[in-house]
Protein backbone atom coordinates (compact mmCIF):
# COMPACT_ATOMS: atom_id res chain seq x y z
CA UNK A 1 0.00 0.00 0.00
CA UNK A 2 0.99 3.30 -0.96
CA UNK A 3 2.77 5.70 2.04
CA UNK A 4 0.78 8.52 1.92
CA UNK A 5 -2.90 6.08 1.58
CA UNK A 6 -1.64 4.27 4.68
CA UNK A 7 -1.08 7.02 6.44
CA UNK A 8 -3.97 8.93 5.64
CA UNK A 9 -6.17 5.88 6.63
CA UNK A 10 -5.15 6.03 10.20
CA UNK A 11 -4.81 10.09 10.46
CA UNK A 12 -7.87 12.10 9.85
CA UNK A 13 -7.05 16.02 9.26
CA UNK A 14 -4.28 17.85 8.02
CA UNK A 15 -1.27 19.51 10.47
CA UNK A 16 -2.20 22.87 10.69
CA UNK A 17 1.28 24.43 12.14
CA UNK A 18 3.43 22.07 9.71
CA UNK A 19 0.77 21.94 6.88
CA UNK A 20 3.29 21.31 3.99
CA UNK A 21 4.15 17.80 3.82
CA UNK A 22 7.37 16.49 2.38
CA UNK A 23 7.44 12.99 2.33
CA UNK A 24 6.72 9.39 4.15
CA UNK A 25 9.42 7.45 5.89
CA UNK A 26 9.40 4.21 7.67
CA UNK A 27 11.22 3.83 10.56
CA UNK A 28 14.00 1.43 9.78
CA UNK A 29 12.12 -1.70 11.72
CA UNK A 30 9.51 -0.70 9.69
CA UNK A 31 6.81 -0.73 12.30
CA UNK A 32 6.25 2.98 12.53
CA UNK A 33 5.09 5.67 9.81
CA UNK A 34 5.96 9.09 9.93
CA UNK A 35 4.82 12.28 8.21
CA UNK A 36 7.70 14.79 7.76
CA UNK A 37 6.05 18.17 7.50
CA UNK A 38 7.78 21.61 7.45
CA UNK A 39 6.46 25.33 8.04
CA UNK A 40 7.91 28.84 8.63
CA UNK A 41 7.34 30.79 11.68
CA UNK A 42 9.18 33.55 12.71
CA UNK A 43 11.70 33.23 10.07
CA UNK A 44 12.22 29.62 11.80
CA UNK A 45 11.96 26.27 9.75
CA UNK A 46 9.71 23.99 12.10
CA UNK A 47 9.89 20.37 11.07
CA UNK A 48 6.67 18.06 12.34
CA UNK A 49 6.88 14.59 12.81
CA UNK A 50 3.46 12.61 13.10
CA UNK A 51 3.71 8.76 13.67
CA UNK A 52 1.53 6.14 13.28
CA UNK A 53 2.06 2.35 14.32
CA UNK A 54 1.73 0.42 11.11
CA UNK A 55 0.76 -2.68 13.44
CA UNK A 56 -1.80 -1.69 15.67
CA UNK A 57 -3.35 0.91 12.98
CA UNK A 58 -3.44 3.97 14.96
CA UNK A 59 -1.44 7.50 15.42
CA UNK A 60 0.87 7.41 17.88
CA UNK A 61 0.89 10.55 19.38
CA UNK A 62 3.65 9.70 22.40
CA UNK A 63 5.80 9.08 19.20
CA UNK A 64 4.88 12.52 17.82
CA UNK A 65 7.35 15.76 17.70
CA UNK A 66 8.40 19.15 16.35
CA UNK A 67 11.93 19.64 15.59
CA UNK A 68 13.13 23.39 15.62
CA UNK A 69 16.31 24.82 14.83
CA UNK A 70 18.41 27.88 13.45
CA UNK A 71 19.52 26.04 11.05
CA UNK A 72 16.70 24.10 8.48
CA UNK A 73 19.65 21.41 7.55
CA UNK A 74 20.01 20.59 10.98
CA UNK A 75 16.27 20.14 12.00
CA UNK A 76 15.82 18.54 9.14
CA UNK A 77 18.47 16.06 9.86
CA UNK A 78 17.40 15.57 13.23
CA UNK A 79 13.69 14.62 11.88
CA UNK A 80 14.97 12.02 9.50
CA UNK A 81 17.34 10.60 12.35
CA UNK A 82 14.43 10.38 14.54
CA UNK A 83 12.07 8.88 12.71
CA UNK A 84 14.26 5.98 11.36
CA UNK A 85 15.22 5.14 14.60
CA UNK A 86 11.84 4.87 16.41
CA UNK A 87 11.79 1.34 17.71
Amino acid sequence: MNSEILFRSIVKGYNFVTPDVLDYIYSDNKRYLAELSVSKIFGNAIYGVTVVDVIERKQAEHLSKPFIHEDKNVAYENAIEYIRGLE
